[in-house]
């Protein structure tokens, strides 16, 4: 049976979403408001505005239905609600800036010019502990806790998307005169950041039929925030203070990417 086929697969799919949903839908409305006004961007304030006048947001099963082997919502608007929220989440937490930061950095920069050099393999990988891992990161960055901090590189990253690489590698040439560390993602191959969801089926007056065809205006916002034109992520760090071993990687992964 494929993933998430059946009406077992889509019970346990339709449960999954709900609660990780809920509990990250509590985590971001935590840190925002800890944060301050200042911070919460149009797609927070949404994400708040949905806890606030939908609390059971995440919480649909009061709607959930089984015919034969199909998994029906009997509210599509709910069910817009709930697939909504999640698309929101991916943008303003998973798809943030400073967790992708980190990411990258680590797998463009450190970890894939290690690979090519032949430094390190999926054997270390593979048998290292958490512990490991970061001892061997603080002493590429040449500093402790570096793999954890968003300012590991002497300063907070920065990040501007582009719809051409033209552009991203205009920008980025312009800040690597000013002395400023950068790398540069492309994300033009990828599909939609996650997919949408709206081909699950609802209950509607007119029978049963995707979310997509029962609320077609809806479904295109939630498809929306799912996905961005700007696949160029150029990130870079004013000011950068960089370890020794850490400078030749960059250098490294610089001399490759200008060859590709």
């Amino acid at each position: 049976m494929e993933k998430n086929q059946g009406k077992v697969g889509q019970l346990l799919d339709l449960a999954d979403k709900m609660a990780y949903c809920a509990r990250d839908c509590g985590y971001i409305l935590e840190h925002y408001r800890r944060a301050g006004e200042a911070w919460v961007t149009p797609g927070v304030k949404r994400v708040q505005e949905l806890a606030k006048t939908k609390p059971h947001v995440a919480a649909i099963w009061d709607v959930v239905k089984i015919i034969g082997d199909e998994v029906i919502i009997t509210d599509a608007e709910r069910m817009a609600d709930l697939l909504e929220l999640r698309a929101r989440l991916w943008r303003e937490l998973y798809e943030n800036p400073a967790a992708k930061f980190i990411e990258y950095l680590l797998g463009l920069v450190i970890f894939k010019e290690l690979f090519h050099a032949k430094v390190f393999s999926s054997r270390n990988l593979m048998s290292w502990g958490d512990n490991d891992l970061n001892s061997y990161l603080d002493s590429v960055f040449g500093k402790d806790g570096a793999a954890q901090d968003i300012n590991c590189l002497g300063g907070p990253p920065l990040l501007k998307l582009f719809k051409t690489r033209t552009e991203a590698k205009t920008r980025e040439t312009e800040l690597e005169a000013a002395g400023m560390f950068t790398f540069l993602v492309d994300r033009s191959k990828q599909k939609a950041v996650i997919k949408p969801e709206t081909h699950y089926l609802v209950e509607t007056a007119d029978g049963t039929k995707p979310l997509r065809e029962a609320l077609p205006e809806r479904s295109k916002e939630i498809e929306a925030i799912a996905d961005f034109p700007e696949r160029f992520h150029l990130f870079w760090v004013k000011d950068p203070v960089l370890s020794p071993t850490f400078a030749e990687l960059h250098r490294r992964y610089k001399e490759r990417q200008n060859k590709e």
